[in-house]
């Protein structure tokens, strides 16, 4: 550091001020992806990282005198910005996260920093909030030993992700025509109590024990494609495609190769859908994977995107078939700036390859429509599913229109209890309903 500051032309100082976080952040995972960040421009501009007791991060790196439109797209002034809406959720004034400095102008002001911040250690130190939830052993061997005796047919739930006509002259049931049926394992059955859900605060423990589950559930799948089971029953010879969420090492494995077998075999449709931030992360596996999904017939998703992730990566470089955005108004403020790096990565993908998911209001249909996407998941819009049922259903007096929502969702016998119409609640199409209108 000392060399740099004797020679500072052309270099510059990104500080990250994660000591500033408002409690109890900084997390594991804060640290964990603000160094990947970091780490990365500074291989990209001849830098270095280094990490202060205070947990503040330093880059340091050179400057091309004349940058490329590419190389100002990746440099540290941009990073500056990706990481101000990255954190910005979590600190009061988002202008106090990061500082900067072009060393051949303040070199004074950045040696003041560190003096500062060597300075200080020891009082950070002392009122510094935890830096992560603790894991014990024995919460890791809980989750382990649940997960391994989870009745993993019994946790999974579906979705019907739908294609809306923005047609509103049309009544609801002729706008509304089913895309796909999204499959995912939910942990809410077990009722996890500490200390078992203590591992899951960690975003990467929470990766390893999808994991774990992932293959569970490729077996599960094999096994329904092998009994012509009613989870695959939408996409036997042609019909809904499946999608399901895998991680990149279960797609490399024999166990998702028996699936491809038994697929095509049946003739079922999937789409494997894979996390954005482990695509990007994974990018050698990502290759081998994207060609065994093409050989099988499979698509490609890549998601959840979130409004964060959607500010720091650009989905449509993975070239993927269906991008799954989550819907927030969060996204929808950032897509809104136009100068920003989430709207232009929004603008790059094609509203054709979008899924909106976690469509919980109308106000979601609303923006999506605006923006070109027809195709959507969420709460909303199942609950307009099953307003549909019910209106058809000769059982429908017994129910509510949450009941019927909920039954629709789950796949174990123990949660549709009640229902005295369940072949309608895995009907794939919209049924006959008076007409409705929609946005």
């Amino acid at each position: 550091m000392a060399r740099v500051l004797r020679h500072p032309a052309d270099k510059v100082a990104l500080v990250l001020h994660l000591s500033r976080l408002a409690a109890p952040a900084p997390h594991a995972h804060h640290l964990r992806v603000a160094h990947a960040l970091m780490q990365d421009c500074a291989q990209r501009f001849s830098g270095q990282v280094l990490t202060l007791p205070t947990q503040d991060m330093v880059l340091v790196a050179t400057m091309p005198g004349a940058p490329t439109e590419a190389e100002r797209a990746a440099s540290p002034p941009q990073l500056r910005q990706t990481l101000l809406r990255l954190f910005a959720a979590d600190i009061p004034d988002s202008g106090e996260l990061t500082s900067f400095w072009r060393l051949d102008q303040d070199a004074r002001g950045f040696r003041s920093f560190l003096g500062g911040a060597a300075a200080s250690t020891s009082q950070v130190r002392q009122v510094q909030a935890p830096a992560e939830i603790p894991v014990s052993p024995r919460s890791l061997l809980t989750l382990e030993e649940l997960v391994a005796r989870a009745p993993i047919g019994d946790m999974i739930v579906q979705q019907t992700c739908m294609i809306l006509d923005p047609d509103r002259k049309q009544p609801l049931d002729q706008r509304l025509k089913p895309a796909a049926r999204a499959l995912h394992v939910s942990l809410r059955p077990l009722n996890l109590r500490p200390p078992a859900d203590e591992a899951l605060a960690d975003p990467y423990l929470r990766q390893h024990f999808a994991a774990r589950l992932d293959m569970q559930l490729l077996h599960v799948l094999q096994e329904d494609l092998r009994l012509q089971g009613r989870l695959c029953r939408s996409a036997r010879g042609g019909g809904l495609p499946v999608h399901v969420a895998l991680g990149l090492d279960a797609i490399l494995t024999p166990g998702f190769s028996r699936l491809v077998r038994l697929a095509r075999e049946a003739g079922a449709r999937f789409c494997i859908q894979i996390p954005i931030m482990q695509a990007i992360l994974g990018i050698d596996q990502l290759a081998p994977a994207r060609k065994l999904l093409e050989a099988a017939g499979f698509e490609l998703a890549i998601g959840p995107v979130d409004a964060a992730q959607l500010g720091v990566a650009a989905p449509d470089r993975l070239e993927p078939h269906v991008v799954r955005l989550t819907w927030s108004q969060h996204m929808a403020d950032l897509v809104g700036d136009k100068q920003g790096n989430a709207a232009q990565n929004f603008a790059r993908i094609d509203p054709s390859r979008i899924i909106l998911q976690g469509v919980e209001s109308d106000q979601a249909v609303v923006w999506g429509q605006a923006n070109g996407i027809t195709r959507y998941q969420g709460r909303y819009l199942d609950m307009v599913q099953a307003a549909t049922r019910m209106a058809a259903c000769f059982a429908a007096a017994n129910c509510t229109l949450r009941q019927c929502t909920d039954r629709a969702a789950t796949l174990s016998n123990a949660g549709r209890t009640g229902c005295l119409n369940k072949p309608l609640l895995d009907a794939p199409g919209m049924a006959d309903a008076p007409g409705q209108t929609a946005p």
